[in-house]
């Protein structure tokens, strides 16, 4: 998954609203990303008292929603969904899942060429840094995700020092969890007994009880959405010799793709077993024609492309009879902007890209997008 945060992101979030705050801090990659906590109004929210908040944040109230729901009279739209839904659902006090699939798409439908569905990938599980639902890759943000009906997520995996799987998206421990060190130096049994963080980067506890969780491996990752949603995972190893045999030993060689940063792990990982599915990231048409001889049996099933592209791109993805993959980060900062400054929120720039081309977004708040689609509360 390629992250572009746009350069400026604090000036573009203003100040404090109605739904919460935000706190911009330069992050990884020397670019601007953004931490924010949000109390957002929508499916998951209305009738509650209120989501778990700091002192100084007030969730809005009933009649808050009431007055924002017509202008003179005027009805106008409701708010996004941009939070998750009641923690005791997915959180060390309950963690279960879904009796049932309760994404609207089929499973299989993200590898398959004749289904035409939009569909939307959680980042790194319920949501990222964006994102105030549960920690980054851990159980918990994928057991959120099934209750909140995602059609898949997205998953980063890192190997150990002793050859091991585990979900991590950065080469060291140290900003997710309560260690310290560098994963590839780490043996995993010392990486899946540290605690992950129960606050995010804005210092924020996430809404929940998460004491409990832990660095998983994949094998714990994968067991767990087996059956219930397609996983798109971004492979920050090179050990494609890892990476899959534990798909197929898995028994989910039919609802992962393997997201890679460059075309020769794509290739290893065809040659391992043909049957892999994969992703491929061309930043231009060029460089996606370079790439396609080295798939000579059939093209990768997902080419993720840059988002100001999508156009530019989409003829030649859907000849090819793969899925355009996009971020929709951009308009995630967006959303957040309108929340920020009490406005209405829309869901228009999302379906913006869809309208473009894209068939697969991924996004920080993908209860934002399935409500923009008309998916939200049909579940």
């Amino acid at each position: 998954m390629r992250t572009r945060w746009p350069t400026g992101l604090g000036r573009m979030l203003g100040s404090p609203g109605l739904a919460g705050r935000w706190l911009a801090s330069v992050g990884f990659c020397g670019v601007w990303q953004c931490s924010l906590w949000l109390c957002g109004v929508g499916l998951w929210c209305v009738g509650l008292a209120g989501c778990a908040a700091p002192p100084s944040a007030a969730p809005r109230a009933d009649a808050q929603v009431a007055s924002d729901a017509a202008v003179d009279g005027v009805a106008k739209p409701q708010p996004l969904l941009l939070t998750g839904p009641p923690p005791t659902l997915f959180d060390c006090s309950h963690p279960e899942m879904p009796p049932q699939r309760l994404a609207t798409s089929p499973l299989g439908c993200v590898l398959d060429p004749g289904c035409s569905q939009r569909l939307v990938v959680g980042h790194r599980g319920a949501g990222g840094e964006f994102a105030r639902i549960a920690p980054e890759n851990s159980l918990a943000s994928l057991r959120a995700a099934l209750w909140l009906g995602y059609d898949g997520v997205e998953i980063d995996v890192r190997h150990t020092a002793d050859g091991q799987l585990i979900l991590m998206h950065d080469g060291k421990v140290d900003r997710t969890t309560a260690g310290k060190g560098e994963v590839a130096k780490m043996t995993a049994a010392e990486v899946t007994q540290l605690a992950l963080q129960t606050t995010g980067p804005d210092g924020q506890p996430y809404p929940g009880d998460f004491a409990c969780e832990r660095v998983p491996t994949l094998a714990q990752a994968l067991a767990l959405v087996k059956g219930r949603m397609f996983v798109d995972l971004d492979c920050k190893t090179s050990r494609m010799d890892l990476v899959v045999p534990a798909i197929v030993q898995a028994g989910v060689i039919d609802q992962v793709f393997v997201s890679v940063p460059d075309v020769a792990r794509a290739v290893a990982a065809r040659q391992i077993d043909a049957r892999i599915r994969v992703q491929i990231r061309p930043d231009t048409l060029a460089e996606l024609e370079a790439a396609l001889p080295q798939f000579p049996h059939r093209p990768p099933e997902v080419i993720e492309v840059p988002t100001d592209a999508i156009a530019a791109f989409a003829p030649r993805v859907n000849e090819l009879g793969s899925a355009l993959f996009a971020n929709a980060f951009t308009k995630d900062i967006g959303v957040v902007a309108q929340d920020a400054g009490g406005e209405v929120l829309d869901g228009q720039p999302y379906l913006s890209l869809y309208e473009q081309g894209a068939r697969i977004l991924q996004s920080e708040f993908p209860g934002a997008v399935l409500a923009a689609l008309g998916k939200a509360g049909k579940r």
